[in-house]
């Protein structure tokens, strides 16, 4: 079942909401589980819009999780849930064991992402982790804060 959790996080003085939504990308879902799910996220989103809207869409994904599931959820968001109206950033997670830059990931997937039709207005490789790259872990904050400046309200780029 999707349930969502709501974070308020502050970036360079200014305030933003972000929802945390889980449940779709469970494999194992059974038809109404995933029917009851996919019921939650259409309430979230109809929630946001009567708030005032959403400003972007940040489908996360783990770097080994190019799965069928992925892609239906993608599309299910994509798609029916936010009409193809709100700008969509994909953020990778999980290369914190990634050779060279993080990016190299993207550079290796984009061509197999935009054949399984993945359409995103731009992409983060990161690790929440610190571990030992605390510098990866700095860059991924950088990164993460920039594409939210970007892609919200005032930096919109529609």
């Amino acid at each position: 079942m999707l349930k969502w959790k709501e974070y308020l996080i502050k970036i360079n003085d200014r305030s933003y909401n972000i929802f945390n939504t889980v449940g779709l990308e469970e494999s194992h879902l059974e038809i109404p589980q995933y029917l009851d799910a996919v019921k939650n996220a259409y309430i979230l989103i109809q929630k946001l819009e009567r708030q005032g809207g959403i400003d972007l869409l940040m489908f996360c994904m783990r770097a080994s999780q190019l799965t069928a599931t992925l892609q239906s959820n993608y599309r299910l968001f994509r798609e029916f849930l936010c009409e193809k109206k709100v700008p969509i950033v994909m953020v990778i997670t999980y290369l914190e064991n990634e050779l060279g830059e993080m990016d190299n990931w993207w550079r290796r997937n984009q061509d197999i992402l935009c054949h399984q039709q993945f359409r995103v207005d731009g992409h983060a490789c990161i690790t929440a982790i610190r571990g030992n790259c605390p510098e990866w872990y700095e860059e991924s904050r950088t990164t993460i804060h920039n594409l939210v400046k970007e892609f919200t309200a005032d930096g919109q780029r529609r």
